[in-house]
């Protein structure tokens, strides 16, 4: 029986070799000879099993250890720390679990611990590990409570520890970075757990319960259905569980609003929804710079709208070019219809292409903005004037990579630029032609009268004359309504017009000449009405009518001054100037034939001519101007 205890524990190699012949007598263990038959049940069967296991024996916590256990100890430890006391062994995390061990040695319950943080020193170094362990009673009847020592069967888990505390560190890192709120709400318990960062945002205290009602009632009642929605498709278990939602939070006590973004995922188990998990993040800034850019753009459509204005890009590379709706408008091209500089330079006038390629290249070449007008050939076979302006768009290597701008259709400007040059040349023949018209009423004026009469009688008939070429400037020469030309001659008496003055017509509008003649002869009838006529007295009346028959009729015009009610009438013994104007000079003017009847009841002036002298062309009337009634 000796010389099997000596032989004891068996084996060749490894721990049992070391414990075998490790100096016993020196320990408190004693000779390995007297071992309690407990000691040795417990070493040989930590020396059977193949996982990690450990064994402290005695008041002295001796350490012992199996082959499986020495590669966790490293060679700082192993194997010389074989047969010491544990406090000696591990004095780097001794003190943490010597009172866990003397509980189980003294009859207290066996421990169970996962995933402990226990320092210990390799490669001479004190190092965090984790430790997955339990620890058992051994038994031994000397021991006055049954209890010998405590075999430990350990695991180390510091590599998946080590991975994950990093993992949760890059992810605090991250969390903090962006601002990130953390909330799992358990459907089976109705709770929810926030973070800190989520109640600050809501305004609620650390120790309130989390509700649904306190959620809700944070969320701006404009964005609540949306977020109901929301998390009715997250708790879906036919859905992917996604959940995703932006809404305004407005702070319990300040009241501020913020947008927030919510991003997680529901949890299933057996098909009905556990658990919700995800983040929140503050984006009010993200929200105001996009408020932001939407109102620059909406300005910007707005400012291209009331210009009328369509916008370009063209890429060098490719020679592609985008148009905006209204640029295509201006060309007359489809939207959706590819587009290169080469078949916009196709479309432009032979004329102008020139000079728009050569502006192009400028640009590119130099860096200086593209202005350029141009004229463009439709498809649909209209011409159109364009205004274009451009800004080279620059490279990543400092080069032009292309231009961007606008287009404008410039046709109305370029009408009203020819039409005024037009004008200027037509008042420039006008000018002449009422000097003429000035100096013939001079002449014939001063013929007759005394010098006195000749000043009054030459401003009263340039006043008439102005009063028509007033009306021809107001209708940029283009042509004089003749109701307002009769309500201009009779402006003096306006008080008197629709009570003894009437006048009534269809919608005429005048050529310049017309009214310039019609003007003048209106102007003497109506001043020798107020000197001699109708309108001297209290109760005359003048009645001017006007009429007009087929356009291809000889005498399509025929016009009346009526005078009734006035002092009796003479034939006058000589015919003067202003007869001669109203009579003869309007039969020049209007090619048509003038009568002046000198009734006993009222003068009676008439004047019949065709249509053609006397009205201005469709094409060529002013629509705005509106005719007046009398």
């Amino acid at each position: 029986m000796g010389a099997e205890r000596s032989l004891w524990p068996k084996g060749g190699a490894g721990m049992a070799v070391l414990i075998r012949q490790h100096h016993w007598a020196a320990t408190p263990l004693g000779p390995i000879a007297k071992w309690p038959d407990g000691l040795r049940t417990a070493v040989g069967i930590m020396l059977g099993t193949r996982h990690p296991a450990a064994l402290t024996w005695g008041e002295d916590l001796i350490f012992l250890y199996n082959d499986a256990c020495a590669p966790l100890l490293g060679p700082d430890k192993h194997p010389h720390i074989l047969g010491l006391p544990a406090a000696r062994a591990w004095p780097e995390s001794h003190h943490i679990v010597a009172a866990e061990i003397r509980s189980v040695l003294q009859g207290g319950d066996s421990v169970w611990q996962e995933n402990r943080l226990l320092p210990i020193c390799r490669g001479g170094v004190v190092e965090e590990a984790w430790w997955t362990y339990s620890r058992s009673p051994v038994h031994d009847e000397r021991a006055g409570n049954g209890v010998g020592g405590v075999l430990t069967l350990i695991t180390e888990t510091s590599k998946p520890m080590r991975a994950q505390r990093d993992s949760e560190a890059r992810f605090a890192i991250a969390r903090e970075a962006a601002q990130l709120g953390i909330f799992d709400y358990d459907f089976s318990t109705d709770t929810c757990i926030w973070d800190a960062r989520i109640r600050s945002l809501w305004g609620v205290t650390a120790s309130e319960t989390i509700t649904d009602a306190v959620f809700m009632d944070g969320i701006h009642p404009d964005d609540r259905p949306g977020v109901i929605a929301a998390l009715a498709k997250a708790s879906d278990p036919a859905g992917d569980g996604g959940y995703r939602a932006e809404y305004r939070v407005i702070h319990r006590d300040s009241g501020a609003a913020c947008w927030l973004m919510a991003a997680g995922r529901g949890l299933f188990r057996d098909g009905r929804p556990a658990r919700l998990v995800g983040t929140v993040q503050d984006i009010s800034d993200r929200r105001r710079s996009e408020d932001a850019l939407r109102s620059s753009e909406q300005r910007l459509q707005i400012g291209l709208a009331a210009g009328r204005l369509g916008h370009w890009t063209w890429d060098a590379a490719s020679d592609s070019v985008t148009f905006s709706p209204q640029a295509c408008d201006i060309f007359g091209i489809g939207g959706g219809e590819p587009l290169t500089w080469n078949a916009i330079r196709a479309m432009l006038h032979p004329d102008d292409a020139p000079r728009a390629v050569r502006a192009v290249k400028h640009s590119i070449a130099t860096g200086d903005d593209y202005a350029i007008e141009y004229r463009v050939n439709r498809p649909d076979g209209s011409h159109v004037w364009v205004a274009a302006l451009g800004r080279p768009l620059s490279a990543k290597d400092g080069g032009r990579q292309g231009l961007i701008g606008v287009v404008q259709d410039i046709t109305e400007r370029k009408c009203a630029e020819e039409k005024i040059r037009l004008l200027m040349a037509e008042v420039n023949h006008r000018s002449k032609n009422l000097l003429a018209v000035v100096q013939s009423i001079a002449h014939q004026t001063s013929m007759r009268g005394s010098p006195r009469s000749f000043a009054r009688r030459f401003s009263e008939r340039l006043q008439g004359l102005a009063a028509s070429h007033d009306l021809l400037v107001d209708n940029a020469w283009q042509g004089v309504e003749l109701a307002d030309l009769v309500a201009s001659q009779l402006s003096h008496f306006r008080d008197l017009v629709r009570q003894r003055i009437h006048f009534d017509g269809p919608a005429l509008q005048l050529r310049p000449s017309a009214a310039q003649a019609l003007g003048m002869a209106l102007h003497e009838l109506a001043t020798n009405a107020g000197k001699y006529g109708a309108l001297s007295g209290s109760a005359g009346q003048v009645l001017v009518h006007w009429s007009v028959d087929a356009p291809d009729a000889q005498d399509g015009f025929h016009m009346e001054w009526h005078e009734r009610g006035g002092p009796p009438v003479a034939q006058p013994v000589t015919s003067g100037f202003g007869s001669k104007l109203i009579a003869h000079m309007t039969e020049i003017a209007l090619q048509g034939r003038a009568r002046l009847d000198y009734r006993p009841d009222g003068v009676v002036w008439t004047i019949d001519a065709p249509l053609a002298p006397i009205t201005t062309p469709p094409a060529e009337r002013v629509a705005w101007r509106q005719p007046q009634q009398g």
